[in-house]
């Protein structure tokens, strides 16, 4: 399987130039446009073991370039930081800096329709596991998941390395965390057995987002289930939406996030450490508001009435009786690599 993917990614690949600095991975059907180009006619980039095609160039604002690694088989940024920058990012500075300092508050107020979100979750997780069990939320930030899941009847924990998320979570909701690193996964014996190894939004900021894949197997008791769900970047929608109105790519933000992945990339990730992928879907694709001409990058007052219309539409689906058709459409989203977030499913026998 590994030599597989290998092969696959080392491949000549077709990238949508939409910018000197910013390039697009595009399926090979799309090869005829005159924006699209080779890679091997691109710029090349490298650290160790890890090459590939320079999809983003730095600038003054981001000092870290972006590769299509042949190696790894996902986007990711060069240099990479050392642990201990890492570390002391996560522990004290991620939920301080200006665009997370309310970010508890944002959450809490938003509950209603994240509570939504969860439900839809833990519904299908049920589903394929059989029954309710027993959680891991890695990354668990202020434990609003791991709060309505015990709720909900499941067996909770949280492994969360920001101090203030972590002590939210205790105070607030009384939940069980361990506060340290997400790398303790694989780097200590924490004794952990779980049915499912749950994170959102988490994958796209480790240092080794394929050890953790690797590794999160060894936590899951008997057939178990992986929940992913990470940021669906480099898509069409970005890329057109970027060319249309002549924005930066906003959503490149190293080194917070350093790994970038295609619904296909973040795919093949898990099938190369053996997970049968059970689920794979992609939330609403909230950057074609952006190739509409709504700029909401731009205009963060915005973002919010986008972010009511997509929640009211899905509220009708759900509310009226049509919930399976959301789910197709979603399954059908991620088949054309378009939603703005990936969520997978994939389940260890």
């Amino acid at each position: 399987m590994n030599s597989q993917i290998m092969d696959m990614n080392s491949k000549a690949k077709n990238y949508l130039k939409v910018s000197e600095a910013f390039y697009v991975p595009v399926d090979q059907a799309y090869s005829s446009n005159d924006l699209v180009v080779e890679s091997h006619s691109m710029h090349a980039g490298h650290e160790g073991n890890c090459n590939g095609p320079r999809v983003f160039k730095s600038t003054k604002s981001i000092r870290y370039q972006l590769i299509d690694c042949n190696k790894c088989g996902f986007i990711h940024a060069l240099p990479k930081p050392s642990d201990e920058e890492l570390s002391r990012f996560y522990r004290k500075k991620f939920y301080n800096q200006q665009r997370k300092s309310d970010y508890f508050a944002k959450q809490k107020n938003q509950l209603a329709w994240w509570n939504i979100v969860f439900e839809q979750r833990l519904q299908r997780l049920e589903e394929l596991l059989g029954r309710k069990g027993r959680i891991l939320d890695v990354g668990c930030g202020p434990g609003f998941f791991l709060n309505y899941a015990r709720d909900a009847g499941w067996d909770v924990i949280g492994l969360e390395p920001s101090r203030d998320a972590a002590n939210y979570a205790i105070e607030e909701f009384s939940l069980t965390i361990i506060q340290d690193e997400i790398s303790t996964l694989w780097n200590k014996d924490i004794g952990l057995s779980v049915d499912i190894v749950y994170s959102h939004g988490v994958i796209e900021h480790l240092k080794d987002p394929l050890s953790y894949l690797e590794k999160s197997k060894a936590i899951l008791d008997g057939p178990g289930l992986i929940f992913t769900s990470a940021a669906n970047d480099f898509n069409i929608y970005q890329a057109l939406a970027i060319k249309a109105l002549g924005i930066d790519p906003w959503f490149i933000i190293p080194p917070e996030h350093l790994n970038y992945f295609t619904v296909e990339s973040l795919v093949l990730a898990h099938e190369k450490f053996g997970y049968k992928i059970r689920d794979l879907r992609t939330s609403f694709p909230i950057d074609m508001f952006l190739m509409m001409g709504e700029d909401y990058v731009s205009n963060s007052e915005l973002g919010p009435s986008f972010h009511s219309m997509r929640a009211n539409y899905e509220k009708s689906l759900l509310t009226f009786g049509f919930g399976n058709l959301l789910s197709e459409i979603q399954r059908f989203n991620a088949k054309m690599g378009i939603g703005r977030q990936t969520e997978i499913i994939g389940e260890v026998l």
